[in-house]
């Protein structure tokens, strides 16, 4: 039998929901906020919009960091840069023969 992987065994889909429901939530909170004339501009309304916003923020990371995670989006800046990196520490060592192991990992 195949054994799964830790990352394809877990289930991603309620993290996702909660996270989702909260944006989804500030986002209508603030909306509500501006379009209700309810409350006035003052300190209640700005500590409304706030905290609509700091949940609004929180919550996002979050679900990018799980979509991250579960491999579902990738980022391509980050594969260069550890390529640059290895690079770079590679030439310090060995600067004659940097040249062709550079090369030879690249095909």
């Amino acid at each position: 039998m195949h054994e799964a992987s830790r990352k394809e065994d877990r289930n991603y889909i309620p993290e996702l929901a909660v996270c989702s429901v909260l944006v989804l939530l500030s986002l209508w909170g603030m909306a509500w906020y501006e379009t209700s004339g309810l409350l006035k501009h003052d300190i209640d309304g700005l500590l409304l919009v706030s905290i609509c916003l700091l949940i609004g923020t929180i919550f996002s990371a979050q679900f990018v960091q799980i979509v991250r995670s579960a491999e579902w989006i990738k980022f391509p800046g980050r594969h260069r840069a550890k390529d640059f990196v290895l690079s770079t520490s590679l030439e310090q060592a060995h600067p004659v023969h940097a040249g062709e192991q550079l090369t030879g990992r690249t095909k």
